[in-house]
């Protein structure tokens, strides 16, 4: 690397920058000499030479030296050839290390220094739900994220260039400082800012992957990534600022990162979730969980380096810089782009794992803490005071990738999200499957009226069109009136594809030839563009909600647990005077046009002429209005449901039963409670199940 220096120096001085630089330095010189201020202080030292100097017959032993020169004045003229010089030398320097890295990086060994003698179990990347002991939920998630981010949307670009450019506005991230500076007499030499571009021009991503049950690999690649710096040169003496900007670029940018990350599982799973509830604490948290984490290997390779660029110069200045790196860099570029991989993977990777282990030995996870009974979710969910910044963050992340709207206005990523997940769980986009049997009838009781055997049965559960969500949507949204209260709404259905419930119905006797039949059927109801509209008061107890750990994560009592759980009478009735922990307050469907639907089940032949004849049936009770009429009461209905003692009893017993089945008694099963109160029926809903009965009769 030191060999390149003399010939560096022999093409800037090709270009005439060194005879710039000397021409401009000898001014400096004359000029500074001929001051007042170092006349005047030569003038002083000749004076006191006597008193100074321990032979002379005049020396004075209590004598104050005379003081040096606190800071030597620098016109404007001089403080752009010290920026112009000191960037030249940056260049030479650069080249100079990377040209090292090119001849010797293949002698350096690994800067990875795994430690020995861990003391517990460590995390399998390999096997996470097996070493966290919580099935396959960890392994699920993983997956799903890895997805996620190498996936493309309906445009075909790149999920993860649209997330970066949630929250990084055109794929750049600023960071601004306000005391990173350095003091050089006269002079003041700081960054006010850095700039880093192109993250938004993601070209293939493949993270998280194990190569073994503690190295992860990744890797990926960029269009292009930008670096611009901005800094300023201050004279003290005069106030004058001078502002300029660095900038750097490459292009067709690719990196393989593994990464060895050995983490206690047990420390994992202890963290509380009051610890990281601010994203300033994920960083220690992790690490004071580590057993070891590093760089096993950091190679980044890059297609095109730009020339840097420096603006802020004078005219002359800046087309003589410009001249002489161009030079410089036209003689070593390809050097530089072969060396850059060698340097990121040897000395950029060793400072990088020297940092991880002073963040390892440094850092510790905070003690979560509260003065507070109930959890404000209000304040949690807006990122303020002691709650910190991770649901709004999360929240964020909601609306910005899943819950924003194409450009037609539809929620397609959310719908094609809800699409895949669906898909894994039943095979088919936008459905949902519950195997059943629901109902398994035989009975022997009909043999009077010519029956000897009556089979009914009801199948499993199909709900379809799932992912036809409509905009808006908006969930958890609180109440400005009350921090307990959480708002949600959602559309769903379309006339094209309206949300539908379905299930297999079977109905066969035999006996009379006349009354002898095999029947299976699809029955369901379809909804076309309804709004459903609930409302969620929850009280959140704030100790629990704290000192919640990470083990219980996939535990749905544990979650439950932390609402408060209200005492309650041997028949499962909460007592008086306790309050809910959980209710729904308001529960409303603006539905759509009901449709009904039934037919013989696809490729089923035991159906008999009667049944195949029932989607008529069902088309003719439509135009009578018999579904307008099922619609209204259906809405009354769940009116009734929501409001009356059933279903809130069924969530106190749920609170209840859950803050047991997490904290006290894990294995053990619910208390046993008798029938919650049914909900008082209305008139109008007893005539709506006579009016709904004799339709289905006469079908």
């Amino acid at each position: 690397g030191i060999q390149v220096i003399p010939k560096a120096l022999k093409v800037l001085s090709e270009t005439g920058s060194i005879a710039l630089i000397g021409d401009r330095l000898e001014g400096f010189l004359t000029e500074l000499l001929q001051t007042d201020m170092i006349s005047d202080h030569l003038g002083n030292l000749l004076r006191d030479a006597h008193a100074a100097c321990p032979v002379s017959d005049l020396y004075d032993e209590d004598y104050d030296e005379v003081s040096a020169i606190s800071a030597v004045p620098v016109s404007d003229e001089a403080k752009e050839t010290l920026i112009y010089g000191g960037m030249l030398l940056l260049q030479v320097f650069q080249i100079s290390l990377l040209e090292n890295h090119r001849e010797y990086a293949a002698e350096q060994g690994s800067s990875l220094r795994k430690l020995a003698g861990n003391t517990g179990t460590l995390l399998d990347w390999q096997d996470l739900g097996g070493s966290l002991e919580i099935g396959n939920l960890a392994d699920d998630v993983l997956d799903r994220a890895r997805e996620f981010l190498s996936g493309t949307n309906d445009e075909g670009e790149l999920n993860l260039n649209a997330l970066v450019d949630s929250f990084a506005e055109e794929g750049f991230l600023q960071f601004q400082f306000n005391d990173l500076a350095v003091q050089m007499g006269d002079l003041s030499f700081g960054v006010i800012g850095i700039e880093i571009g192109g993250l938004n021009s993601f070209t293939h991503i493949d993270v998280l992957n194990a190569l073994s049950p503690q190295t992860l690999a990744n890797n990926i690649g960029l269009e292009e990534v930008a670096i611009k710096m901005d800094l300023h040169v201050t004279t003290a003496s005069t106030g004058h600022i001078q502002k300029m900007q660095i900038g750097y670029s490459m292009r067709q940018v690719q990196a393989v990162v593994n990464l060895h990350a050995a983490f206690y599982a047990e420390r994992l799973l202890d963290i509380k979730l009051g610890s990281i509830l601010s994203t300033d604490n994920m960083l220690p948290c992790l690490m004071a969980a580590a057993h070891h984490v590093g760089l096993e290997t950091l190679l980044f390779t890059v297609g095109n380096f730009s020339v840097p660029e420096l603006v802020g110069l004078s005219a002359e200045m800046d087309a003589s810089l410009r001249e002489s790196l161009d030079r410089l860099y036209a003689e070593y570029l390809d050097d530089v782009i072969e060396a850059i991989p060698l340097l990121t993977d040897t000395t950029l990777k060793q400072m990088i794992n020297t940092f991880l282990e002073t963040l390892m030995a440094d850092n510790e996870c905070p003690v979560p803490s509260t003065n507070d009974e109930f959890i404000d979710l209000a304040e949690l969910l807006g990122g303020l005071t002691e709650y910190g910044d991770i649901f709004q963050i999360a929240l964020d992340l909601l609306d910005s990738q899943l819950l924003s709207t194409d450009e037609i206005g539809e929620l397609s990523t959310l719908n094609n999200f809800i699409g895949s997940m669906t898909s894994r769980q039943s095979g088919q986009d936008g459905m949902l499957s519950f195997a059943g049997p629901l109902l398994d009838l035989v009975m022997k009781r009909f043999h009077r009226v010519g029956v000897d055997v009556l089979e009914v049965a009801i199948g499993g559960i199909k709900v379809e069109n799932v992912d036809t969500l409509q905009p808006p949507v908006f969930l958890l949204e609180p109440s400005a009136s009350d921090p307990s209260r959480l708002e949600n709404r959602i559309e769903f259905g379309t006339s094209t594809s309206p949300f539908r419930i379905l299930t297999d119905f079977w109905l066969a006797s035999s006996g009379h030839p006349f009354l002898s039949t095999k029947n299976q059927v699809d029955l369901g109801i379809g909804l076309e563009a309804t709004e459903l509209f609930v409302a969620v008061k929850a009280k959140l107890k704030a100790e629990t909600f704290f000192n919640f750990p990470l083990r219980d994560m996939g535990n749905l009592d544990c979650w439950l647990s932390m609402f408060q759980a209200p005492l309650l009478t041997e028949d499962g009735i909460r007592k008086d005077g306790e309050s809910a922990g959980l209710t729904i307050e308001t529960l409303r469907i603006a539905m759509g046009e009901l449709l009904l639907h039934g037919a013989c089940s696809e490729g089923i032949t035991t159906c008999s002429s009667g049944m195949s004849q029932l989607s008529s049936v069902f088309e003719a009770y439509s135009a009578a209005g018999f579904t307008d009429v099922l619609q209204a009461r259906i809405q009354l209905f769940m009116d009734t449901l929501a409001s009356g003692p059933m279903f809130q009893t069924f969530l106190d017993r749920l609170l209840a039963d859950s803050a047991e089945q997490c904290a006290g008694n894990p294995n053990g099963s619910a208390v046993s409670y008798p029938p919650p109160p049914f909900p008082k029926v209305s008139n109008e809903i007893l005539d709506t199940l006579v009016f709904a009965a004799t339709y289905v009769f006469e079908a």
